[in-house]
């Protein structure tokens, strides 16, 4: 979804109509994008389909929609929705009604964007055989789903290099409940989950990218807003910055014992800031102090 990629045109095509309209997005061009999104990004083997559902997600008010992923369906719950709008548009500085509408318009596609991402995120770790620090990151995030193969891929066995139940043995099946309790945690801890860091964080960039050629006067807020949702998963404790997935890390090492997994192992600062921000990783008291001029010149 950038400038000049035909992926553009469905999204831009309805934010630009909706304004010269001046009417709310409905459910069925929510729908709509949703299946040209899965499609564009080949994602219809993990994302089949999504449904409106009355009332708040389990989670409450705090989830607008969410992707279950055995079922491969994205429920949007319409109202969580609504509060979430309220929201948003409260922190909105333009007056103009109309103006107020798109921006939205805007935050129902970014958090429709964020689910597709989360699909993504499902497709990398089950097709990819690049183990790098991101698939290890997201297997981590996404640990009941990789153990546990609803899909019957042969991933598990290229990871491993041999079936899973010969790699563990007679573990597997301690490893399998410590997968269970991990997910409950996360389920109920979602803030620090590098998962959901990152579709927040990606989606909310795909908005920027967006408004630079359709509404550019909305962009102040939206990177403001990226910007405070990312300070604050950050913490300074004395003389370094506390990372959200050091937090979250801590906890995942305790509940999985049978697969910990260490940051020392990686050159995590050779990744771009801009990676490092997606995921909450660490990043240095400087990139800290300096991430609001950063995020704030953000563009194509």
């Amino acid at each position: 979804m950038r400038r000049g990629n035909r992926s553009n045109e469905p999204i831009t095509n309805i934010l630009v109509s909706n304004f010269s309209e001046d009417r709310p997005l409905t459910e069925s061009q929510i729908q709509g994008l949703f299946y040209y999104l899965t499609d564009h990004y080949a994602l219809k083997k993990y994302l089949e389909k999504i449904c409106f559902k009355k009332g708040c997600s389990p989670v409450g008010k705090a989830a607008s929609a969410e992707y279950i992923i055995p079922d491969r369906i994205v429920y949007i719950y319409r109202e969580s929705m609504a509060q979430e709008t309220r929201t948003r548009e409260r922190n909105c500085t333009l007056r103009e009604k109309r103006y107020r509408k798109v921006f939205i318009n805007e935050v129902i596609i970014q958090i429709l964007i964020h689910e597709i991402i989360h699909g993504k995120h499902i497709k990398t770790l089950f097709e990819s055989d690049n183990y790098d620090l991101e698939y290890e990151v997201l297997r981590g995030a996404y640990y009941y789903n990789f153990i546990s193969n609803v899909f019957k891929l042969p991933y598990l066995d290229r990871y491993y290099g041999t079936r899973i139940e010969e790699y563990y043995g007679n573990r597997l099946r301690k490893l399998k409940k410590q997968a269970v309790s991990l997910d409950s945690y996360l389920y109920g801890s979602w803030k620090d989950d590098p998962s959901e860091i990152n579709a927040e964080y990606e989606s909310f960039k795909e908005i920027i990218y967006l408004n630079e050629y359709i509404n550019p006067r909305l962009n102040k807020n939206w990177k403001t807003l990226l910007y405070s949702k990312t300070k604050e998963r950050y913490t300074q404790k004395q003389d370094r910055i506390v990372s959200p997935f050091e937090r979250y890390n801590k906890h995942r090492n305790k509940i999985v014992t049978l697969d910990r997994f260490y940051l020392k192992n990686y050159d995590i600062f050779n990744l771009p800031l801009d990676k490092r921000l997606s995921y909450g990783l660490p990043i240095s008291i400087t990139e800290y102090k300096e991430m609001e001029e950063y995020i704030m010149s953000l563009h194509l």
